[in-house]
């Protein structure tokens, strides 16, 4: 959660970045990072549909690796709507699939002090933004 949940809602910090990068104004560049949260939360009850016929193991690594595609693909982008198709869709697919997973992993794996577990997973959603937001600056 540190670095998938944390990386996309620390994205604004990247923004003068791709800006720069692409060329493009503000609004452009700021889609990037809206996509992935647009299409994150949009797809809750697709992924926990999913989860449900899959198990979460499958849907869990499923997420990590289309959020390393998205990643890897988008270091390739030559303008910005390759961008938006290459990183933002597949980025926030996987992280769909995360955000989904990750607390129901903890509720299966956790009974005696399962709400501290809940308490450090969902932690690490608040403490990736704003570890990797300050990393993002230098």
């Amino acid at each position: 959660m540190i670095l998938t949940i944390g990386f996309a809602f620390a994205l604004g910090v990247l923004l003068p970045v791709l800006m720069d990068s692409f060329k493009e104004s503000r609004e452009r560049a700021a889609w990037a990072t809206s996509i992935i949260v647009g299409v994150f939360c949009f797809l809750g009850p697709v992924m926990s549909a999913l989860l449900n016929r899959f198990g979460f193991r499958i849907t869990t690594i499923l997420g990590c690796l289309l959020c390393s595609v998205g990643l890897a693909a988008g270091s390739f982008a030559a303008n910005i709507v390759i961008l938006y198709i290459a990183f933002s869709l597949p980025f926030a697919v996987g992280l769909s699939f995360i955000y989904v997973s990750s607390p129901i992993i903890m509720t299966h794996y956790f009974t005696k002090r399962r709400s501290f577990a809940l308490g450090l997973v969902t932690a690490g959603q608040g403490l990736g933004t704003m570890m990797l937001g300050q990393l993002y600056r230098r």
